[in-house]
């Protein structure tokens, strides 16, 4: 009977048996390499598994406000055989209905090689560094 239930919950419900939420693939938390005054900046890449639906998002700092990001392109290289391939992501930054910039974002494995920012407006580009020693809050944010 205890199995039962939850079975026939499942045959009359099929929506909750398969309803998924978009969840946060990684979090990653990054400075900029500036001389001056570090940038901080949270790069989050969400997804939908059951669809195969996926975005990112940034926020600058402890209070920033999301910032949605869009696929533009994604490629892919073989760096060393045998090795993981180094994963290049163009993402475009969307403010209201306006594309404001770009990130390049090249990953192998779970290592960033290489992010940059470029603004559109302006053409000025900014680089970051993972910043390894900041954790996650229970949330999925930076603990800066």
């Amino acid at each position: 009977m205890k199995i039962l239930v939850p079975l026939l919950l499942l045959a009359f419900l099929p929506g909750l048996s398969v309803a998924k939420e978009v969840s946060p693939l990684s979090t990653r938390c990054l400075s900029s390499d500036a001389s001056k005054k570090a940038i901080k900046l949270q790069f989050s890449a969400v997804g939908d598994d059951a669809t195969g639906w996926s975005g990112a998002f940034v926020k600058y700092g402890k209070n920033g406000k999301p910032i949605t990001l869009v696929v533009q392109k994604t490629s892919s290289e073989e760096l060393i055989a045998g090795r993981p391939a180094e994963f290049t992501t163009i993402w475009l930054e969307v403010v209201g209905d306006q594309i404001t910039g770009t990130y390049e974002v090249a990953t192998q494995g779970a290592l960033i090689n290489n992010f940059v920012y470029k603004n559109k407006r302006t053409g000025a580009t900014m680089s970051f560094s993972e910043s390894r020693d900041v954790e996650l809050s229970d949330d999925g944010s930076c603990k800066w």
